[in-house]
């Protein structure tokens, strides 16, 4: 029986091999300080390819970048270039490459972190929300513009681009909201130390304060007994 089928069959494949140009892989060691790192083919892992430029989006010459924590284990893809890479990264800008016509160099990638795998927990996310988690602290930017940070103690930090609002609590309960019109507090809050009031220097003027049970008040300044304010 003649080889030819099963000879053109593997000259096929390993032709086939030459143009890939995305592999997926699974990272060995990071080198944070030169944002490189050494990876292994998810499917073969004694294919390493290691001085692998990890990718960032936004990334200019100014300096300017998102830098996304990358570990050992964590799961991404490498982008093979046709040109050799080196040549690619020596400076910005448009560069005249000398190379011979290629299909595949493993050497030649950049690693593109990171991808959901069918068993990953993927954190709440409401549709068009920008979210950053990690280490149990989570950056939500939803599309109408606000912005809130929260961490596993149940501190959050609020801006409302709307309102103009900036609202900062305390797992506590306690609440301090910068509006507009004034500031409004929910809860026991203390300036300074309560044990030693101190004087607040304010000029003579009247001003609306709003207490815990809901209630207003104006307070002068200074006192009928001519002694400023005093906070504690």
């Amino acid at each position: 029986m003649s080889k030819l089928p099963s000879l053109l069959r593997e000259y096929v494949a390993d032709e086939l091999r030459g143009v890939y140009t995305v592999s997926m892989v699974v990272v060995e060691s990071v080198d944070d300080e030169r944002r490189r790192c050494t990876v292994s083919f998810k499917r073969d892992e004694n294919v390493l390819v290691d001085e692998v430029p990890i990718a960032a989006t936004f990334a200019s010459g100014d300096g300017y970048g998102e830098i996304a924590p990358i570990q050992q284990g964590d799961e991404g893809f490498v982008l093979h270039t046709k040109e050799p890479l080196d040549e690619l990264l020596i400076q910005s800008g448009h560069r005249e490459i000398s190379y011979e016509q290629r299909q595949f160099a493993p050497q030649d990638a950049v690693f593109f972190p990171c991808v959901w795998n069918e068993k990953d927990t993927i954190p709440d996310h409401e549709p068009g929300e920008y979210l950053i988690a990690h280490a149990d602290s989570v950056i939500r930017v939803k599309p109408d513009g606000t912005v809130s940070l929260a961490d596993e103690t149940g501190q959050q930090l609020r801006l409302d681009p709307e309102t103009k609002e900036t609202t900062v609590s305390h797992p506590s309960g306690q609440t301090i909201r910068l509006k507009s019109d004034g500031i409004e507090l929910e809860g026991t809050v203390s300036i300074g130390d309560p044990a030693a009031a101190e004087s607040v220097a304010v000029q003579d003027h009247t001003h609306d304060v709003t207490l815990s049970d809901g209630a207003t008040a104006t307070t002068q300044s200074p006192n009928e007994d001519g002694t400023d304010t005093e906070l504690s």
